[in-house]
């Protein structure tokens, strides 16, 4: 059976979050705690940010799919 790496939750660090986001750690750690934002503990027990729930925060403009075909707008 083979694994199908583009149904895997991707997740960053929480400063990796922050730096996205254009926050603080602290701010990012309440996002977790208001549940605005998914955490979850890897196995080596550092924080993981779900990256869908970071894209869900940023505006559409700030999306990499959203730049990369920022050329074809008005078409």
């Amino acid at each position: 059976m083979k694994l199908d790496q583009s149904r895997l939750e991707y997740y960053i660090t929480p400063e990796q979050a922050a730096k996205q986001l254009g926050l603080d750690l602290d701010s990012i750690y309440q996002l977790v705690d208001e549940g605005k934002l998914q955490a979850a503990v890897m196995t080596d027990g550092s924080i993981g940010i779900s990256q869908i729930s970071v894209n869900n925060l940023l505006p559409k403009e700030a999306l990499p799919e959203y730049q990369l075909n920022a050329g074809l707008k008005g078409v």
